[in-house]
């Protein structure tokens, strides 16, 4: 395939074994010395999570302004509320060296939640479910992911059929 278009508010997703390469399409434009356009804004989530040493809310935001409406839909989408709720510090509870006092599906959460609040345009997700509650995630997600073109990886067939 010489030429791809994917179009806003389209999903994509590549499934394969773990290990296979899948995320490697990212690097083609490298490769081949050519380049892909992607207009607006993007975000990505990795699955190595990088998580910084300040609060879960700054994690979040980024340097972003509070939207708190939106930042609470985002919490409850992901289902990142629900840990947040039993933390004694709430959001404002501070994340260790390599996010040492967090599950791996509490930083990829984290990670998730970071990519929505941003309002990205393009979204690049390395098998993002891994980790967590995929379906609850994948239904919330389509609610607050209209109109943004979303490429995914995964390892799991019955995701992408979800």
């Amino acid at each position: 395939m010489e030429n791809m278009r994917i179009l806003k508010g389209q999903k994509v997703a590549v499934c394969g074994s773990i290990g296979a390469g899948k995320y490697i399409l990212g690097e083609i434009p490298r490769i081949y010395g050519k380049g892909v356009i992607v207009y607006g804004r993007k975000a990505c989530v990795p699955q190595s999570v990088g998580i910084q040493i300040v609060t879960i809310r700054e994690n979040v935001l980024f340097g972003k302004e509070m939207n708190k409406a939106f930042y609470d839909d985002v919490l409850e989408a992901c289902t990142l509320n629900q840990d947040i709720h039993i933390w004694q510090g709430r959001n404002l509870s501070v994340v260790a060296e390599r996010g040492m006092n967090l599950s791996g599906g509490q930083k990829q959460r984290i990670q998730l939640v970071k990519a929505i609040y941003s309002d990205a345009d393009v979204y690049f997700l390395d098998d993002p479910l891994s980790a967590v509650d995929a379906l609850g995630i994948l239904v919330n997600w389509r609610i607050l992911s209209n109109n943004k073109l979303l490429f995914s990886t995964f390892h799991k067939f019955h995701i992408i059929n979800s």
